[in-house]
């Protein structure tokens, strides 16, 4: 008797190639069916299906105007659910990464990486891990608010961060490099938990 050979599955990169036109066409369809005209172009290569959308009318209506449009991860995640339906139980799946503007991501300056508020959260977020000596998990975010977090506790020192999770359900670890004690502890006595904030 032979031993059982598993089916070779295919890696995120090679599902995001296969599923990444089906991403576009379905992308197309949602907006044409929400009455907001738009271009969709795909980005090629990587683990992840990157659509770009140039919105025209209609898409303030829809939730999808302004520089941060409300509806923008809630239809990322919907797009992903509906390219990686049909996949086997386990195995790789392409999410997809949705952005709008008048040019790709590629092809926008670099400021538009980070989300200053959310930076300046990354290092206030720092400084309290430091203090408390302890681990702070910050929940489910957007991949660019996640990277604004990674890039302002790196800058502001003495913490590191570390992920956690998969997918839209990725969550960021800030660790403090060393626990630090409270001021108002003595030499070797332990303090049995961070002051409580008055």
């Amino acid at each position: 008797m032979q031993p059982e050979t598993s089916p070779i599955r295919p890696g995120r990169a090679q599902v995001a190639k296969e599923r990444g036109p089906l991403a576009r066409d379905l992308l197309v369809e949602l907006f044409r069916l929400l009455g907001v005209g738009a271009e969709v172009s795909l980005r090629e290569g990587g683990e992840e299906i990157a659509l770009h959308a140039k919105l025209g009318e209609g898409a303030e209506a829809t939730g999808l105007g302004g520089e941060r449009p409300a509806m923008q991860e809630p239809l990322a995640y919907l797009l992903s659910k509906m390219v990686n339906r049909g996949l086997p139980d386990g195995g790789p799946r392409a999410f997809v990464k949705l952005s709008f503007g008048d040019a790709p991501p590629a092809e926008q300056a670099s400021t538009d990486d980070t989300d200053p508020e959310i930076v300046t959260l990354g290092k206030e977020l720092a400084e309290r891990a430091r203090k408390l000596g302890k681990t702070l998990t910050v929940g489910p975010m957007s991949a660019r608010e996640r990277r604004s977090i990674h890039l302002a506790v790196k800058e502001a020192g003495g913490a590191t961060t570390r992920s956690e999770g998969d997918g839209l359900q990725r969550r960021i670890l800030i660790v403090p490099d060393s626990p630090s004690q409270p001021t108002s502890a003595g030499a070797g006595e332990s303090s049995g938990g961070p002051p409580r904030p008055e």
